[in-house]
């Protein structure tokens, strides 16, 4: 599916999430720096207490009132654990449940790297950071994790009363993941060359000619409010167009922000997908190698196999 929007809403919904993780990122850090002891027993009776307030159906008939026995519940390996991530991850993206849910029990494995891929979607861990998942990490570092998963799925609403995008607006139980993908094609069609290096190195000057006047308008208004004595209705006009130049610079400023704002995502999705693209991964058998090395590999293969069977 995909959805237009105005760059400046676009612009608004890539702030808003950033601003977001960034803020709970930091409280969550701020947080493990005093972290101690029974304060990680009384961060885990939090994130407690927030999963019955979602009604989580895993806490269904679980009546759990000690400190520690909630923390083992949510920081030590167990399958009770796994289903409680399971049912953020499809509260997040309802999707996934089906997907998870058709995998039998001896298939943990395969449900940890669904799991750890859609987090590491959301920037909340890394790929391969399936200890995590399991429950062998650090408390606090599992403690974080659960706590911005429960973030992750309170933005919906924050965000719909904050941007207006025609793809939020018929639902605010849209969740953030899926107005991302939806906006996915337009994003790729955006960053692709050339349309990418015409953003970052516009050939022509962002202040059209239109423009130019009224950002120099500010000037020649205070002469003239200085000369102007020809009675109320001259002043008042005056006064008004010094308001209205006011507005100018303000949304002068504003548009400059969000260009700046604009362009460092643009620049940080791009080192992203460099970095991807230069990894080296497993693949099939003990091969190691990078997207293009395997690429070429594959290539090479086909080719032979092509010769192979024009001989034949």
């Amino acid at each position: 599916m995909r959805v237009r929007n105005s760059p400046t809403s676009i612009v608004e919904l890539w702030r808003g999430l950033s601003y977001q993780l960034l803020v709970n990122r930091i409280g969550w850090i701020q947080l493990g720096a005093a972290m101690t002891g029974g304060k990680e027993l009384g961060a885990a009776v939090e994130l407690y207490e927030r999963l019955q307030m979602l009604s989580c159906p895993c806490l269904e008939g679980v009546y759990l009132t000690d400190p520690q026995s909630i923390y083992e519940l949510l920081c030590t390996p167990s399958s009770h654990r796994l289903d409680i991530l399971q049912w953020l991850c499809s509260r997040i993206y309802p999707p996934v449940q089906e997907q998870l849910s058709s995998l039998k029990e001896s298939q943990t494995d395969t449900k940890v790297k669904e799991i750890a891929k859609l987090c590491f979607d959301l920037m909340l861990c890394h790929f391969d950071d399936l200890d995590l998942i399991r429950g062998h990490a650090s408390p606090f570092k599992q403690i974080s994790f659960i706590g911005q998963l429960l973030d992750v799925i309170q933005y919906p609403d924050t965000i719909s009363s904050n941007v207006i995008l025609e793809s939020l607006s018929h639902s605010t139980e849209k969740n953030v993941v899926t107005c991302i993908r939806e906006n996915e094609e337009l994003l790729k069609e955006l960053f692709s060359s050339p349309h990418f290096q015409a953003t970052l190195s516009p050939e022509c000057n962002p202040w059209p000619a239109d423009f130019k006047p009224l950002l120099n308008a500010e000037e020649s208004l205070q002469k003239r409010a200085t000369q102007s004595s020809k009675g109320k209705d001259m002043s008042n006009s005056v006064e008004a167009l010094l308001e209205i130049s006011s507005s100018l610079k303000a949304l002068k400023e504003e548009e400059l922000e969000s260009i700046a704002q604009f362009t460092e995502t643009s620049e940080n999705i791009v080192d992203v997908v460099r970095e991807r693209h230069q990894s080296k991964e497993k693949w099939a058998g003990s091969t190691i190698s990078t997207l293009c090395e395997k690429m070429k590999e594959l290539r090479q293969s086909y080719e032979a196999f092509q010769q192979s069977s024009l001989q034949d």
